[in-house]
């Protein structure tokens, strides 16, 4: 055996190198043709657009895509070797427009496709000899939506960890979803359904979002079509419940011209549920607050309830909140002071004072019907004269009207002169005997006349 390695060692060697040389000579220069399957060529889709214009969906695509699709190519063993490295050069296309004329029935299928397979390389002379795709049908169907009511199913768990307030019912919403996918999948969906566990509720979290899952009548999931909400808001009454009232409020000022006359609410009260120690503290429900000053017209309002943490309502958390808006009319009501009900405060001790201004316009605005029930017995003035000391002085009279209706031009400047009270004790008669001097007649005794009309002054009745 070892004579074979080393006797004639040379003549071996050079045999070797001449064989190689042979070899290496035949497969450069003669290149001999040959058959060769190449897998893993890649598949595009054109034509897409068309079934989208259309309302149409390929269903099977990431099939299609996701395939093994091999070739058989046949040429110089060169050129072959170099696909064989870089299988991306080849590539198979299936061209969706062909089937644009069938595309008015809801569901359509084909088999035996045709895939178009180049081989995108400068100069190469390999041909192809087969196409083995691992998909030959082709699946499209017309896209459709349809509204499911959403369901739920509460886990054996719930109860065994929870006591259910009430019916027992979770709230849920949205209370239906909108799905949007392929006819034939639609077709299928029987119920879109929430899962309740225990795991995902405590005294602490009565409100969760959880997916929203497609079954179809078997109970099998469906994938791959599209929901308007894949999630929906669960809440589960576990707790303490209380009924409290619901309270509107407000922010900013009605527009010039324009009067809130009328709020109504849908409901009056609602049933929270939480621990009973946070209900405790609570004796109503406000709503966010309505911003009343870009408010020309009446309006209906879904408004959000404001909730504490750890707090949810029985029913939606939205009230409807009617707002009837009217137009301002305006009214100008022109007053004599002595017609005005008048409320003086604040006078200092031994001042009287006198109105100098004789009359004054009001303005109102309000409902037309509110207007003309409006006397000037219900219209009151307020003037305060506190910290006054003689003199005459420019000062703001306050108006009051009556409910729903508003003073324009509150409050109204009148000018009031304030001064000394008369001294009107009598002087003592001349004489021991009570005669009067001269022969005069008796002294009667004067008395101070009372305030009228907001104006104030001295007389003396002398009999």
């Amino acid at each position: 055996m070892n004579k074979f390695f080393t006797e004639n060692l040379p003549w071996k060697i050079a045999s070797l190198v001449v064989a190689t040389m042979l070899w290496l000579f035949v497969i450069n220069t003669q290149n001999p043709t040959q058959p060769q399957e190449i897998s893993g060529i890649k598949v595009q889709i054109t034509g897409e657009d068309i079934l989208t214009e259309n309302g149409y969906e390929l269903t099977n695509k990431a099939e299609i895509l996701n395939q093994n699709f091999k070739v058989v190519v046949s040429g110089p063993r060169l050129e072959v070797d170099k696909l064989l490295r870089n299988p991306s050069a080849i590539t198979a296309t299936l061209n969706l427009t062909e089937y644009e004329d069938d595309l008015i029935r809801d569901s359509i299928s084909y088999t035996n496709i045709n895939y178009v397979v180049r081989i995108n390389a400068d100069g190469n002379s390999v041909s192809i000899k087969d196409k083995k795709p691992q998909v030959t049908k082709v699946l499209i169907d017309k896209i459709d939506s349809k509204e499911q009511k959403v369901t739920y199913e509460i886990a054996e768990d719930i109860t065994s960890h929870h006591t259910l307030l009430g019916d027992g019912k979770p709230i849920i919403s949205p209370e239906k979803v909108i799905i949007t996918g392929p006819k034939s999948e639609l077709d299928r969906v029987a119920e879109a359904k929430v899962l309740i566990k225990s795991e995902d509720f405590s005294a602490e979290q009565l409100v969760n979002n959880l997916p929203i899952k497609l079954y179809d009548i078997d109970g099998s999931i469906i994938t791959g079509l599209k929901l308007s909400n894949e999630t929906a808001e669960v809440k589960l009454p576990i707790g303490s419940e209380k009924v409290v009232p619901v309270e509107v409020s407000f922010t900013g000022e009605m527009p010039e011209g324009y009067i809130l006359t009328k709020v109504d609410t849908d409901v009056q009260n609602v049933t929270i549920v939480g621990k009973s120690e946070v209900l405790a503290g609570i004796s109503k429900i406000e709503l966010e607050p309505i911003d009343l000053s870009k408010i020309t017209e009446s309006r209906l309002l879904q408004v959000q309830m404001i909730l504490p943490d750890g707090v949810v309502s029985l029913e939606k958390d939205t009230v409807s909140v009617s707002l009837q808006i009217s137009e301002e009319n305006t009214l100008n009501y022109p007053m004599l002071m002595s017609e005005l009900n008048l409320t003086v405060i604040g006078i200092g001790e031994g001042l009287t004072y006198e109105i100098l201004t004789p009359s004054i316009n009001i303005e109102l605005s309000g409902l037309s019907d509110d207007l003309i029930l409006t006397e000037k017995s219900d219209i009151e003035a307020t003037l305060d004269l506190s910290n006054y000391k003689e003199g005459e002085y420019t000062l703001p009279l306050t108006i009051t009207a009556p409910e729903n209706i508003r003073v324009k031009n509150n409050p109204i400047n009148i000018k009031v002169s304030i001064k000394a009270l008369e001294d009107t004790t009598p002087s003592p008669s001349p004489g021991e005997d009570g005669d009067v001097a001269d022969g005069g007649s008796d002294n009667e005794n004067t008395e101070e006349t009372p305030e009228t009309d907001g104006n104030t002054s001295n007389e003396e009745d002398i009999a």
